[in-house]
């Protein structure tokens, strides 16, 4: 209930837990709620080798011109994307996640730059988009997220079930 009122007034919601608290299986429920004539679902599994590029090439796949330099999801609809395992990507030399930056870009000022050559430097507004994101708690040799990225979550830690119950 509390991810699909923020869901509604497109707010981007992060889930944190432990291994096992059903994470991905929360935000996985949640999007195969959605209607499919009006919103549509992405899902972004991030690794340690997932590069900026690659995450936005998989954004912009599901993208259509709309006009200008305005791209959206086809049709006219709304496209949830879902950001699986986001604290994976790999911390570099000066402690940055890269392709937490693009990630952040894009939630932020709604939009990537264009990497085609003519283009590079120019502004790609994504419109329609919403955002739902995963990630293990920052522990034991598990990255956190940067606090620019993370400000922009409506965050939720997910606890394992007691044995009791």
């Amino acid at each position: 209930y509390i991810i699909q009122t923020i869901h509604r007034q497109k707010g981007p919601v992060l889930v944190v837990g432990a291994e096992g608290t059903a994470k991905t299986s929360t935000q996985v429920m949640f999007l195969a709620e959605q209607d499919p004539n009006e919103m549509l679902t992405k899902r972004i599994n991030f690794s340690s080798a997932t590069t900026p590029g690659m995450a936005q090439y998989a954004i912009e796949a599901e993208l259509d011109k709309r006009g200008g330099k305005n791209y959206g999801p086809p049709n006219g609809k709304k496209m949830t994307i879902f950001f699986d395992d986001i604290s994976m990507p790999e911390v570099n030399t000066w402690g940055d996640q890269t392709t937490l930056e693009l990630v952040r870009l894009v939630i932020e000022h709604g939009g990537v730059y264009f990497l085609d050559k003519d283009k590079r430097g120019d502004f790609k507004t994504c419109e329609d988009l919403q955002y739902l994101a995963a990630m293990q708690h920052p522990v034991g040799g598990k990255n956190d997220i940067p606090n620019r990225l993370k400000r922009n979550f409506f965050i939720f830690n997910l606890v394992l079930p007691s044995i009791t119950s």
